[in-house]
């Protein structure tokens, strides 16, 4: 299925992440800010804003009929605690689906 690409006029179109022949594609920005305690564990925060294409609707701007991408993004902040002294793993389940694994140790 061949992707459609986004209209200039699509509410929003200079936000929407784009492949290089201008369809709507997904897009995940991860943000980490460890901080290491004393004790060797890091307390994290990860920051994941992201944007995936869920289809296409029917917008009308300025009395033109248009196809635009229907708006789906996601904005969420994960905390948790991983010790570091062995190299351990913590896998979190964002509200997407997505499951990002980190791995922390210290050298």
């Amino acid at each position: 299925m061949a992707r459609k690409a986004v209209a200039d006029a699509c509410p929003d179109s200079a936000s929407v992440p784009k492949s290089a022949d201008g369809a709507a594609v997904r897009q995940v920005q991860i943000r980490f800010a460890p901080v290491i305690g004393d004790n060797g564990a890091a307390s994290m925060q990860i920051s994941f804003p992201a944007y995936a294409p869920k289809g296409m609707s029917k917008v009308t701007v300025n009395g033109r009929s248009l196809q635009c991408p229907t708006d789906n993004r996601l904005s969420q902040i994960v905390r948790f605690t991983i010790a570091t002294a062995t190299g351990s793993k913590k896998t979190v389940m964002l509200d997407d689906g997505t499951q990002l694994t980190v791995t922390a140790s210290r050298k």
